[in-house]
């Protein structure tokens, strides 16, 4: 084929390229050792020129090769173009009669899986709708019966502390009857001095023995005035 001579030719001269590149960086790499060297300076310089000269005439001669092989290659892919232009018009209409058949077939295919995924859509979307359905129902159920227990504990809570603010009101209610009671009390001056009296003993014998006090001594003898104790 024109075609591969072309790429072959083309790939030798590149290769042909890349030998003289490589030798190129040989030559460059000697000299730029003997460079190092004391005194080699003008050997340097006469082998860079000759090595530049030789370069020049090798890609001179490259390049006249490679021209008259793209000329070559040009006559060559024009006349197979021409030659081939016949059966490429019979392989594109074969070519455009496949793509075609291949079109209405993948059409077709399309339409009846577009019709199975509509179907298929439906019944999942009726299927999640009862899901749905049924777990709101269970949520409202459960919802209805924890809230029933919370409102039958608050209630049975609020109604256990108010029995005890009634117990409570009414232990003050008799504590305030009991106060009163104890006020009318030690507001009488008899009431008042008997209870005296009466704790006045209960302190002497907390105090005294028996023989250390008496109850209700004459202040003098004969006289009709007597204390509570001495």
């Amino acid at each position: 084929m024109p075609g591969d001579s072309f790429t072959v030719t083309t790939e030798v001269l590149l290769v042909v390229l890349a030998l003289l590149v490589v030798v190129n960086l040989a030559l460059l790499v000697r000299l730029l050792i003997r460079q190092r060297s004391a005194g080699a300076d003008q050997a340097v310089r006469e082998e860079l020129r000759a090595g530049r000269e030789e370069a020049a005439g090798r890609s001179r001669e490259l390049r006249e090769e490679v021209s008259g092989s793209l000329g070559k290659t040009a006559e060559l892919l024009t006349t197979t173009v021409g030659q081939l232009g016949t059966t490429q018009k019979e392989q594109l209409e074969s070519v455009t009669k496949q793509v075609r058949t291949l079109v209405e077939s993948n059409q077709q295919r399309m339409d009846g899986l577009r019709a199975t995924i509509s179907e298929q859509l439906n019944e999942m979307r009726e299927a999640n709708e009862k899901k749905l359905e049924e777990m709101r129902r269970t949520v409202d159920e459960k919802l209805q019966g924890t809230l029933e227990k919370r409102l039958g504990e608050s209630f049975k809570l609020v109604s256990e502390r108010l029995d005890a603010v009634h117990k409570g009101l009414g232990e003050m209610q008799t504590l305030a009857t009991g106060v009163g009671d104890l006020k009318n009390v030690l507001t009488n001056v008899k009431v008042r001095g008997t209870w005296a009296e009466y704790q006045l003993e209960a302190i002497l014998e907390q105090v005294l023995t028996p023989e250390q006090f008496d109850r209700n001594v004459a202040t003098r003898e004969g006289s009709a005035e007597r204390v509570e104790f001495a």
